[in-house]
């Protein structure tokens, strides 16, 4: 659901970086003295002359504690303190990354990185100061510790207009093209057999795939965002040795995919009680083995229903028209439609259940099918022993009316089981480890497109 925004002020801002540096403070032991003065004395006047609202002075003495010793931690917190209360931003996030680079311990490095965070966020840089409050994350000890760095991760991510997903995984599987688990089939009519060639066969190896995903607002409001958005994927694969011995004039790039797409997104608060209306128009292009394979547009429509604070349901659907820029395509239009039913029970597990049906039609009649779908989405909200874990199953009927090698249509049944662990005691800068497997078998009349795949996937996911 759209809700207002709102920026945290600068006066939230000091107070929070005053308490970090108090607390940072409190647990230095400083042992260095000069012929003139202790420095440790010198750091308690600066600490007063803050507390008593005397920025110039606070800075001037941490300055003269810098001048004599370039790694005091203590004093370069209190000098970007000092600055950030003079309004000179950029001077405080520059002495917060100076202490954090001079820090010695977990929870100094995790002090200096939030407020070299919130230092940036006053300066409206609001990325950079996610990626601080992401080397935050690295230095929280503590479940209440990493609990406070991504709630200001969140307050500023609201407040940034800009928002870019990145995805990356390695797939091992069994069947990377979709191949037959039968050498050899039947034509309808005719007692003969047929066998088929090793490429149409199922072949091993690994999948390399990628994303990115960005987002910007280019206008907001209580009740409504605009948004740009841009998507790019990319797979490729290597094959086993076996299957590369098998079909030694073939490569994994020759089952590579590349996806670009453009969108412009509009959500709105059309009712009271119920949740955005989206829509947005795309313009994307597909590639299949580096050769160019369709061109598309598509507009789509979405709306979310809440049923109080556990339930929600979203309705939507989508047209595509897409060009053929291979001669083994053909123009087609697919006409889409979902419902998804999203449950949050009392421990905080959430319960998906959607329902879908697709239908494409194509110039080509043996391109033409109608594709119905069911899946259910259960995601534990406890951690179990310090992983997050999903499962998913679904079921799905897909029919041709017309196909070449049947003399009644095609119609493959299909059935698919996963299950994926993130592993964010591992996490790193905010991304954690992601281990999921997925078994699908599919079912046709047409003995060529009986097919099974058992794939494990290694990738990350943002714990933020």
């Amino acid at each position: 659901m759209l809700v207002s925004l709102h920026r945290i002020s600068d006066a939230v801002m000091k107070r929070s970086c005053y308490v970090i540096a108090l607390t940072t403070l409190l647990c230095l032991e400083i042992s260095v003295r000069t012929a003139h003065a202790s420095p440790t004395n010198v750091l308690s006047q600066s600490e007063q002359a803050l507390v008593t609202g005397n920025p110039e002075r606070a800075r001037a003495l941490a300055e003269g504690i810098i001048d004599q010793e370039p790694s005091n931690y203590a004093a370069l917190i209190l000098l970007s303190l000092a600055h950030a209360d003079l309004g000179a931003d950029h001077a405080s996030a520059d002495a917060a990354t100076n202490a954090y680079r001079v820090a010695t311990t977990a929870d100094q490095r995790l002090q200096a990185a939030r407020i070299v965070a919130g230092a940036h966020f006053k300066m409206n840089q609001y990325t950079r100061a996610q990626w601080w409050l992401r080397r935050a994350g690295n230095d929280a000890e503590t479940p209440q510790e990493a609990a406070k760095v991504r709630q200001e991760f969140t307050r500023i991510r609201t407040e940034n207009p800009l928002r870019v997903n990145l995805g990356f995984s390695v797939a091992p599987s069994d069947n990377i093209n979709n191949g037959s688990e039968s050498e050899s089939f039947f034509l309808e009519g005719l007692d003969f057999e047929f066998f088929l060639p090793e490429s149409s066969l199922a072949l091993s190896g690994i999948e390399y795939a990628g994303d990115v995903f960005a987002t910007y607002d280019l206008a907001q409001g209580p009740n409504h965002r605009t948004q740009l958005q841009g998507y790019i994927f990319g797979r490729t694969f290597s094959l086993s040795r076996k299957s590369q011995a098998a079909v030694p004039d073939i490569s994994g790039n020759d089952y590579a995919l590349i996806l670009t797409e453009a969108a412009i997104n509009h959500s709105r608060l059309l009712q009271s009680g119920w949740g955005p209306t989206s829509v947005s128009a795309h313009i994307g292009k597909a590639w299949f083995g580096g050769d160019p394979l369709w061109d598309y547009g598509k507009v789509s429509l979405a709306q979310m229903i809440p049923d109080g604070a556990n339930n929600a349901l979203t309705i939507g659907g989508s047209f595509e028209n897409r060009t053929a820029r291979h001669a083994t395509q053909s123009d087609t239009q697919v006409t889409y439609v979902y419902a998804s039913q999203q449950h949050m029970r009392t421990n905080q597990d959430k319960v998906t259940i959607t329902f879908s049906g697709l239908t494409q039609n194509a110039a080509f009649e043996t391109d033409s099918f109608t594709e119905y779908r069911g899946n259910i989405a259960y995601h534990f909200g406890q951690p179990l022993m310090g992983t997050h874990v999903s499962v998913s199953g679904g079921l799905g009927y897909k029919s041709y009316d017309e196909f070449t090698l049947s003399l009644d249509g095609r119609r493959d049944r299909y059935a698919s089981l996963g299950g994926t662990v993130v592993f964010n005691n591992a996490a790193y800068f905010g991304f954690a480890p992601t281990v999921g497997v997925t078994a699908t078998h599919t079912e046709s009349n047409v003995t060529q497109f009986t097919t099974s795949q058992l794939q494990a996937r290694i990738g990350i996911q943002s714990t933020f």
